[in-house]
C-alpha cells in the first residue's frame, strides 16, 4: 500500500505540475487574462508570457519523467515477481542509449495513460530525459536554464539513439550543437546541423553508412492508390538523380511548345514517363543538361592527415559526406568534370552601382548566408531573392549593390520587409538587426537569430495619399495629409 501510495503520488505531479512551476499568481496572470482587451504590444507581450510558461512545463515534464525512470528501475520489477505469476511477468526493459538505465516493462504504459498519450510516446520521453541526463551535459543544463526548447534537446538523443552512439561519441555531438540549441536556428538547419555532427564523429560508421546507401538503390512502384493515381520511386546516387533530375525538366521545357496547357509538373511527368518508356519527347530526344553540384572540402590544417582518406565535405543543401564518397561518386564517372575553384574572396568584392546583382556578387551572398537572413527564416537555393538591405535608388550614392547591403529573403519575406511594419539595418556585413511592431529587436548572422532587447515600437508610419486624395485636398485648398498608417 505504502508504494502504490507513492506511485499515484507521482502521477498525480506529473499530470498536475503547473502549481510546481508557475506560481499561482503567475498562473493567473498567464492564461486568466482576457486577450481582448490588450493592446497591440501588451498582446505581444502577453503571447511570449504565454509561450515561456508552456516552455518551463515542457522541461518539467522531462524531468518528471526521468524520476519516472528512477522510481521505476531494476529493483521494482524483484520486488513485484514475488507477487505475480511467472507467465507474463514484468520484464526488465533498457530505456535510452546503451549503458543507461534499465526499467520496469510496464512502467511507460502507465505514464503514458497520465499524460494521455501512447504508450511508445511515453517509452520515447521517458529514452529521451534519460539520455539527456547521462549523456548530453551541456545540453541538458540549457534545457533547465529554459534556454533550449525541449524539441530541440529530445531531436538531438533521438538522432544519436537512432545512430548507436557511444559515450563519447554522443559527448562530441553535444559539444558541437549545445549552443545552436537554443531557437536561433530553425528547425531546419537545426536538423542539419544535428545529422553533421552525428555523421562526422565517427568516420568508420559514415563510410558504412554510405556503402549501405549507396547499395541500397531501387526503382519500384509505392504502394497505395488515391483517385486512381500511384507512386513509381527511382532511388540513386546523387549525381545520377541530379542527371536524371535535369534531363526531365529540360525535356519539360520543350514540350512546353505542344502542350501549353499543361503545367510544368505534368509536362515532367509527361518527360518522365516518355524516357522510361522509350518514347521521344518533342522532336528528337535531347541529351541530358549539364549540372553543376557545388562540394566545399576543408583541407586539415596540420597538414598530418590526407584529406582523401579521412575528410569530409559538405554539399551546398549541407549535407555531410565523406571525401571518399566524392571520389568513388565523381572520379568513377567518365562524365563527371571535377574543378576545383578557390576560396571566394568575399572581401575583396568591389561594390556595383547597378540595380541588377552581378553573378560573382550573388554567389558570395549565397556562400555567406546559408539561409534567409529574416529572423528564423530558412529558405535557401535557387528560389531565394537578393534583397538590398538599403532600398536601390536610382539616384542613391555609388557603389548601393554591395556585400555590406544585400541579402537572401524568400518572396514573402522580401514583401514583408517592403510593405510591411518591419524595420531592417545591417550595420556590419552579415550582421542584421530587424525590428517588427512591437518593438522586439532581433540579431540574425550566419549563426542563426537571437532575441534581444525590447525596444518602443516606431512611430506610425505614413503612406503617400492616392491620387484621388490629392485631387481632393486640390479642390478643397488642403495641403497636408497626417494619416496614420495603421489607422489607414
Amino acid at each position: 500500500m505504502a508504494m502504490r501510495g507513492r506511485l499515484a503520488t507521482v502521477l498525480s505531479v506529473v499530470a498536475y505540475s503547473v502549481g510546481d512551476v508557475i506560481s499561482g499568481e503567475r498562473l493567473a496572470g498567464v492564461f486568466g487574462l482576457d486577450a481582448g482587451d490588450l493592446g497591440g504590444v501588451e498582446f505581444l507581450d502577453h503571447v511570449a508570457d504565454v509561450g515561456r510558461a508552456l516552455r518551463e512545463l515542457e522541461v518539467r515534464i522531462v524531468q518528471l519523467a526521468y524520476e519516472w525512470v528512477v522510481r521505476n528501475d531494476a529493483q521494482t520489477v524483484g520486488r513485484r515477481e514475488a507477487r505475480r505469476r511467472p507467465e507474463g511477468v514484468e520484464r526488465v526493459v533498457p530505456v535510452g542509449s546503451a549503458g543507461a538505465e534499465e526499467i520496469a516493462e510496464f512502467s511507460p504504459a502507465t505514464l503514458g495513460m497520465r499524460l494521455g498519450m501512447t504508450t511508445y510516446a511515453a517509452r520515447e520521453l521517458m529514452a529521451d530525459a534519460t539520455d539527456l541526463h547521462h549523456f548530453f551535459p551541456q545540453l541538458w543544463a540549457r534545457v533547465q536554464e529554459f534556454e533550449v526548447k525541449v524539441s530541440y534537446a529530445q531531436h538531438v538523443a533521438k538522432c544519436c539513439r537512432a545512430a548507436n552512439l557511444d559515450r563519447e561519441q554522443m559527448a562530441s555531438v553535444d559539444e558541437a550543437v549545445a549552443e545552436s540549441a537554443d531557437g536561433r536556428l530553425n528547425w531546419t538547419r537545426f536538423d542539419e546541423l544535428v545529422r553533421a555532427a552525428t555523421t562526422t564523429c565517427d568516420y568508420e560508421r559514415a563510410r558504412e553508412e554510405e556503402r549501405k546507401r549507396r547499395e541500397a538503390t531501387f526503382a519500384r512502384k509505392l504502394r497505395g492508390v488515391q483517385s486512381g493515381m500511384a507512386s513509381f520511386m527511382y532511388r540513386d546516387t546523387l549525381d545520377n538523380i541530379t542527371r536524371v533530375d535535369a534531363s526531365v525538366k529540360a525535356d519539360a521545357e520543350k514540350l512546353a511548345e505542344t502542350m501549353p496547357e499543361k503545367s510544368f509538373d505534368e509536362r515532367c511527368a509527361i518527360a518522365a514517363r516518355m524516357r522510361l518508356l522509350g518514347e521521344t519527347p518533342g522532336e528528337g530526344t535531347p541529351s541530358g543538361p549539364d549540372v553543376v553540384i557545388h562540394l566545399h572540402s576543408y583541407a586539415d590544417p596540420t597538414g598530418q592527415d590526407s584529406a582523401e582518406e579521412a575528410g569530409f565535405s559538405r554539399i551546398d543543401t549541407a549535407e555531410m559526406v565523406t571525401n571518399a564518397w566524392v571520389s568513388e561518386v565523381f572520379g568513377d564517372d567518365p562524365a563527371a568534370k571535377i574543378e576545383i575553384r578557390p576560396v571566394l574572396d568575399v572581401e575583396g568584392l568591389a561594390p556595383v552601382d547597378s540595380y541588377e546583382i552581378p553573378r560573382r556578387h550573388r554567389r558570395a551572398v549565397e556562400v555567406l548566408f546559408p539561409a534567409s537572413v529574416f529572423p528564423w527564416g530558412g529558405r535557401r537555393g535557387p528560389t531565394s531573392q537578393i534583397d538590398h538591405t538599403i532600398a536601390w535608388k536610382t539616384d542613391g550614392p555609388t557603389g548601393q549593390t554591395g556585400i555590406g547591403n544585400l541579402g537572401p529573403l524568400s518572396t514573402r519575406e522580401h514583401r514583408l520587409k517592403t510593405h510591411g511594419d518591419v524595420d531592417v539595418k545591417q550595420p556590419f556585413p552579415g550582421i542584421f538587426l530587424w525590428r517588427d511592431a512591437g518593438g522586439a529587436v532581433y540579431l540574425v548572422d550566419a549563426s542563426g537569430t537571437r532575441a534581444l532587447r525590447h525596444q518602443e515600437p516606431p512611430p506610425p508610419r505614413r503612406r503617400r495619399p492616392s491620387a484621388a486624395e490629392l485631387r481632393l485636398a486640390t479642390h478643397f485648398g488642403l495641403h497636408t495629409f497626417d494619416v496614420d498608417y495603421d489607422a489607414a
